[in-house]
């Protein structure tokens, strides 16, 4: 078992090192329908807003340099479907990631190539929290940057709940099940949609998870792509991540500092907490197999 790091974030590649298929690049050899057939793979990142994700644009941008590619729809509320990722792959036939805070589910595959997600979620009080202190940190002369930089927490907290509730009520539930659309706060029909989805995620990660996220990726995916470097480097980063049960603790806080604001915010987020719970058991779930291959292959090895 091998362990790699870089500037103390550590990810173990605990793959096999022979594992079937694969060539390093976005194109690996695979079963399909009982034959062996050329197959292109592509990395397509789901970037969501303040949950590590130039940190994950960075992993990508080490190991595929051009070949990765950010996209942009025309304005910031726009939309990029799965249609616009399958003419950028047929427009330009060596990209081998992509990457847009615009992409939104659902994805579909394309014959003979397929599209491997990977979407990072995180606890919805850490990721306001994280929102206050980037757009209280920039230039931007955006409304909710005056709002972090003119008023306390309490104050930009009135302001997004008052005028971007698509941002801080749930929107990661929201995201998941709806495609982004959002008219109203989701309800318990959306969770049970998003967890669905979640469950289909190829890579999936949460920013309290973040290396535990990265090695369960690391195993499944090293078929496909067997030279891929997991060492990664935090970027854009205004708070360090924390273990689950930390996150847990400082909602607390945050509620006896700031008062019912952030009591109503935490209360009106809990579809978004269960749905970052049901993100934590799904990697737990995956890396339990990790392991009981590991096992499985040394108990092979040892006969």
């Amino acid at each position: 078992m091998q362990v790699v790091e870089r500037q103390g974030h550590e990810v173990e590649n605990s793959q096999p090192r022979h594992a079937p298929g694969g060539t390093g690049d976005s194109s690996a050899r695979c079963a399909d329908a009982g034959t062996r057939s050329e197959v292109r793979f592509v990395l397509v990142h789901l970037h969501l807003f303040k949950n590590a994700g130039s940190t994950i644009d960075g992993l990508l941008r080490h190991n595929f340099g051009p070949g990765l590619r950010e996209m942009h729809a025309a304005g910031a509320d726009g939309v990029l479907p799965a249609s616009a990722i399958h003419a950028e792959l047929a427009a330009q036939p060596l990209l081998k990631a992509l990457s847009s805070h615009h992409f939104r589910y659902p994805l579909h595959d394309l014959p003979g190539c397929r599209l491997v997600d990977i979407c990072c979620l995180r606890h919805p009080i850490e990721r306001i929290c994280s929102m206050y202190r980037y757009y209280g940190s920039i230039r931007e002369d955006s409304a909710a940057a005056r709002a972090a930089r003119d008023c306390d927490f309490a104050g930009f907290l009135e302001y997004m709940i008052d005028q971007e509730p698509f941002n801080v009520l749930n929107s990661q539930t929201a995201f998941l099940s709806t495609s982004g659309d959002y008219y109203f706060p989701p309800h318990d029909g959306h969770l049970e949609l998003a967890r669905r989805q979640l469950g289909r995620i190829r890579l999936l990660a949460t920013v309290e998870r973040f290396a535990r996220s990265l090695q369960v990726g690391a195993h499944f995916l090293h078929p496909l792509y067997p030279a891929f470097d997991w060492k990664y480097q935090a970027r854009n980063v205004t708070a360090p991540g924390a273990d689950p049960e930390l996150v847990e603790r400082r909602c607390d806080e945050l509620a006896a500092r700031f008062g019912s604001i952030a009591r109503f915010l935490i209360d009106s987020n809990q579809l978004d907490v269960a749905l970052w719970r049901s993100a934590n058991e799904e990697i737990e779930r995956r890396a339990g197999f990790m392991r009981s291959r590991i096992r499985e292959v040394r108990s092979a090895l040892a006969l």
